[in-house]
């Protein structure tokens, strides 16, 4: 028992020396930029074991790096499922760690479930990169100019033309609710547009568990990354409050992240970001030089993706709200939580659409898109009985004058089934929206906004397309009503005229 114990000490001991070893200065990396260099360099490689892997916990004593708890005693009552709903594990579990080198720096190794991260990765692809709302560093290309016709980047990319695989190349950053002017390095209340509010909601999530009160996320770069890419050493100096942490969550590929002081001759520290990785930068680090020289491919079976996502999300004085984005008034209902309480937090969307009148809802999650068309199924099947039984009371009226009673019974019925549909249906804000069914529309919804598991062959399932339909709703209860009250009308008469031994 000694032996083994002492043998393993001598390997632990020799591991650490190797590691301190390579993770000393280089002779050529004594400041900022020239450690950029040094790992930008193709030919030859750097050597990578002088990077700092957070998720090596035997790493953790000999570089200073603490574990600290979670802070989630002033969170909301319901903000554990809200962070379970937006791909999170519970903030209970989360691996929160702080450097002695750097105060202020807080590393948060991958909160996201394994579906979490697939679906910011396809909310950054797909709803960050729309314009409008959203600001694009392509904006500033000729073929992209607003007024030609052209489709988001979404489609176009996807298009499988000789236009669409370069704008996949040339794509490089958006910005989200506040836009940073690249010329000025200043934000203005008058360019700015909604801020995401999922996005939002997880930024103040993340804050709250490290002690951050009352975060309000309003301004956010969302920088693509290909395996060539790099950003520049640089300090995020724009905001009007520096009080409020920087923080980044990053999605995809790995890549070399280093952090100096607040001058570039400070030795930076290199850290490798992995998949679902969050770095927040606070306190004396707020203003620290900092950049991304190097992409590295993944070799675990994470999230495919040949980018790297690096969101870095932002806190200004003032306050924004979100407002709904635009396809003829068309909202989303995504399917981009996972706990067992996402079906609510899906239902709470809907309810929230529904009364907002959005024109066009297209709902992700199965059993939310099924639920909703089964209840407008039977709203439609009341209304037709209403109509149709009451159709029926006049007609029987008309062919046996001498039997009121089924006369009588079917305009009961038609003021029964009326009655139920008024009461129980008709003031639900579901009752103006129909399931569209139109292969056209749903097509061209679908080549302007891309959604999950749709092709020109499967266009009505699973995903399921509201279109509201005021207009026709409010006929349609003048006509059940008219029909309901001609039919009682009719049936007293008859009714009336055999109780007087009329025909």
């Amino acid at each position: 028992m000694e032996s083994r114990g002492g043998r393993h000490k001598f390997k632990r001991k020799k591991l650490e020396n190797k590691i301190r070893q390579s993770a000393d200065p280089l002779p050529d990396t004594s400041n900022f930029d020239e450690s950029f260099k040094y790992y930008k360099q193709r030919n030859p490689p750097p050597d990578l074991n002088t990077v700092i892997n957070p998720s090596h916990r035997e790493l953790w004593q000999i570089f200073g790096i603490r574990q600290v708890a979670a802070r989630h005693d002033t969170m909301r009552d319901n903000d554990f499922e809200v962070a379970q709903a937006l791909g999170l594990i519970d903030v209970r579990a989360w691996t929160i760690l702080e450097f002695d080198s750097h105060p202020g720096l807080i590393y948060i190794l991958n909160p996201f479930t394994s579906q979490g991260q697939r679906n910011w990765i396809l909310r950054s692809l797909k709803d960050y990169t729309r314009r409008p709302p959203y600001k694009l560093n392509l904006d500033a290309h000729a073929e992209w100019q607003v007024g030609n016709g052209l489709p988001d980047w979404w489609e176009l990319s996807n298009r499988g033309e000789e236009r669409s695989s370069i704008l996949k190349k040339k794509l490089r950053w958006s910005t989200l609710g506040y836009h940073h002017d690249w010329d000025t390095k200043v934000y203005s209340d008058e360019n700015k547009s909604p801020f995401p509010e999922e996005l939002a909601e997880m930024s103040r999530i993340v804050a709250e568990v490290i002690g951050s009160k009352n975060y309000v996320a309003e301004a956010a770069i969302v920088n693509f990354y290909h395996f060539d890419s790099t950003l520049a050493g640089h300090t995020d100096h724009s905001e009007e409050n520096f009080d409020a942490p920087l923080i980044s969550f990053s999605f995809g590929q790995n890549a070399v992240f280093l952090l100096g002081g607040v001058t570039k001759s400070e030795h930076p520290l290199a850290l490798l970001i992995q998949s679902g990785d969050i770095v927040i930068m606070s306190g004396p680090c707020r203003l620290s030089y900092h950049g991304v020289p190097r992409i590295e491919p993944i070799v675990d079976d994470l999230p495919s993706t040949a980018l790297f996502f690096f969101f870095s999300v932002l806190r200004r004085l003032s306050i924004m709200a979100g407002k709904h984005k635009k396809y003829d008034d068309l909202e989303v209902v995504r399917e981009i939580y996972d706990s067992e309480n996402s079906h609510e937090f899906f239902e709470q969307q809907l309810d929230s659409l529904l009364e907002a009148g959005v024109q066009y809802i297209v709902i992700e999650p199965k059993r939310l898109g099924d639920e909703t068309a089964r209840w407008l199924w039977v709203g439609n099947l009341l209304h037709k009985l209403s109509v149709n039984v009451g159709l029926g009371s006049t007609i029987a009226g008309v062919l046996w004058p001498d039997r009121p009673v089924v006369c009588v019974t079917l305009a009961a019925a038609a003021l029964v089934t009326t009655s139920l549909y008024t009461i129980s249906w008709h003031f639900d804000p579901c009752c103006q929206y129909q399931v569209e069914k139109d292969k056209n529309t749903l097509f061209d919804i679908n080549q302007r906004y891309p959604i999950y598991e749709w092709s020109k062959h499967n266009l009505l399932g699973p995903v399921k397309v509201l279109v509201r339909r005021e207009t026709h709703q409010r006929q349609r209860h003048i006509v059940h009503w008219t029909v309901c009250f001609a039919a009682i009308a009719f049936s007293s008469f008859r009714l009336y005229r055999a109780l007087n031994g009329c025909c």
